[in-house]
């Protein structure tokens, strides 16, 4: 994720610090150490992400079949799909953002390549807190919270 800072036109003190989420104008005095702060604490973010993808990547996703999933669906309770998913979706999104890492480098520069790499990123960090949750009970209470919003 990117952060830019960017001179607003027409105010010499004030400064536009944007990312990919959000965007904000503040005088030169704020902005200034909040993008440095910002872009250290992604930087570091970015090289665990990718470790993570990688690892996760590794693994196979389980094979479903239109049958198996319907009769999931009917069957299950909300703690076994919790358990199944918080597994199996950081797999499915790793072996997906490493299969677009593959494509050639002049589609991985457009930009509409790089919207869609970064929404499979956030997706990941997004799953990433359901993985280690110490309590399944309360994962799996967020995890609904969250998705169902």
């Amino acid at each position: 994720m990117a952060c830019r800072l960017i001179r607003v036109a027409g105010r010499r003190s004030f400064w536009r610090l944007q990312t990919a989420r959000f965007a904000v104008s503040m005088p030169a005095s704020s902005a200034k150490p909040i993008a440095s702060f910002l872009r250290s604490s992604l930087e570091d973010n970015e090289e665990e992400i990718r470790e993570l993808v990688s690892e996760y990547s590794k693994h196979r996703p389980s094979p479903l079949s239109m049958k198996q999933l319907t009769d999931f669906g009917r069957t299950a309770t909300e703690l076994q799909s919790f358990n199944f998913l918080r597994h199996e979706m950081p797999v499915r999104l790793a072996s997906t953002m490493q299969e677009i890492d593959l494509l050639p480098a002049h589609l991985t520069q457009t930009r509409s390549v790089s919207i869609v790499k970064n929404w499979y990123r956030q997706s990941f960090k997004d799953m990433m807190q359901f993985t280690d949750s110490a309590s399944v009970d309360r994962g799996a209470a967020k995890w609904y919270s969250t998705v169902w919003k």
